[in-house]
C-alpha cells in the first residue's frame, strides 16, 4: 500500500463545451493491482471537488461542484468499444503513475512487440475489436538505455463500429486517445523503485488535460478496505450519477476481454 500528497492541475471540457480548470491538492493511495483512490481539494483547503478511484470489481470518478456528476464502469468491461467516455479514466491511472511493470500480453492483449524509435523502444500491445479484427491498444515509449525508463504511455479506443470492408470509418472510435508523459523520475523511497513524480495526462480530441505532481511515496501498512469502495454520489452532494458502461451488457456489443493484471 503505498500513499503520497499531490498537486493536480486539471482542465476538462463538459458535454455543453464549456472548459473547466482547476488547481487542487489532495492525496492519492495506491494498492497493487487495481486499488486506488485519489481525493483532491481547492488549493486553500475545503470540501473535496474531485476524485477518482477503481477496486477488483469498479472504476469511477467525480466532478463537482460545477459539473456534480460521478461516473463508473465495471472492471470486466474496461477497454471495450461500448463504454462512454469519462474525464477520467481511473483504470489506467495506477499505469500511469508508474507503480506497474508492463503488460505480460495475455488475456485481452497480444505482445509485446518492440520496434525502434529514435532513442525510444516502442513497445506495442493489439487488442481484439468488436469486429474481430486486431487493433494496437497501448503503446509504451521506453528509454533504450539503462535503467529503461517508461517515458510516455499511449491509450487508443476501440473501435465503437465495425470496419466495413477493412476501411475504417472516420467516427469509429468512441473517444480518443489518452497520452500521457512520464517524468521527474525519482527512488519512491531510499532504495525504492524509480518512479515518476511528474505525469501529464492529455486528452487531445477531447481538449482535456490533467497534471499530477507527486510530492513523495510512503509505505502504507494499514488501511480500512472502505476507502476503496465506490462512494455515493449523494453523500458528495452530487446531482447525476453516469454508469459509462450501461450498454455493454447488451450481447450485439460482443465478448468482455479478459482482464489483464
Amino acid at each position: 500500500m503505498y500513499a503520497s500528497p499531490i498537486r493536480v492541475s486539471a482542465r476538462f471540457r463538459d458535454e455543453a463545451g464549456r472548459t473547466h480548470r482547476y488547481v487542487l491538492d489532495g492525496l492519492v493511495l495506491l494498492r497493487k493491482p487495481r486499488a486506488l483512490r485519489l481525493d483532491v481539494h481547492h488549493v486553500l483547503g475545503g470540501e473535496r471537488v474531485m476524485g477518482a478511484g477503481s477496486n477488483d470489481e469498479s472504476y469511477w470518478a467525480w466532478i463537482g461542484p460545477e459539473l456534480s456528476t460521478l461516473w463508473w464502469g465495471r472492471q470486466r468491461h474496461a477497454g471495450r468499444a461500448c463504454v462512454d467516455p469519462m474525464p477520467l479514466r481511473p483504470e489506467h491511472l495506477a499505469e500511469m503513475l508508474g507503480m506497474h511493470p508492463l503488460p505480460a500480453g495475455s488475456g485481452s492483449l497480444i505482445g509485446p512487440a518492440v520496434v525502434g524509435d529514435g532513442p525510444f523502444d516502442r513497445v506495442i500491445y493489439l487488442g481484439r475489436q468488436a469486429d474481430g479484427l486486431f487493433a494496437v491498444e497501448r503503446e509504451y515509449f521506453i528509454d533504450r538505455d539503462p535503467p529503461y525508463l517508461i517515458r510516455e504511455i499511449v491509450f487508443h479506443p476501440s473501435r465503437a463500429r465495425p470496419v466495413d470492408r477493412f476501411v475504417e470509418t472516420t467516427d469509429a472510435a468512441t473517444t480518443g486517445s489518452v497520452r500521457t508523459a512520464l517524468n521527474g523520475y525519482r527512488p519512491a523511497w531510499p532504495d525504492g523503485p524509480w518512479v515518476a513524480h511528474r505525469i501529464t495526462v492529455s486528452w487531445p480530441r477531447e481538449e482535456g488535460l490533467l497534471e499530477l505532481k507527486i510530492d513523495a511515496w510512503r509505505a502504507e501498512s494499514v488501511l480500512s478496505e472502505r476507502a476503496f469502495e465506490r462512494p455515493d454520489p449523494s453523500r458528495l452532494g452530487l446531482r447525476r450519477e453516469i454508469q459509462v458502461d450501461r450498454r455493454c451488457d447488451d450481447a450485439r456489443a460482443g465478448p468482455s476481454p479478459v482482464a489483464d493484471d
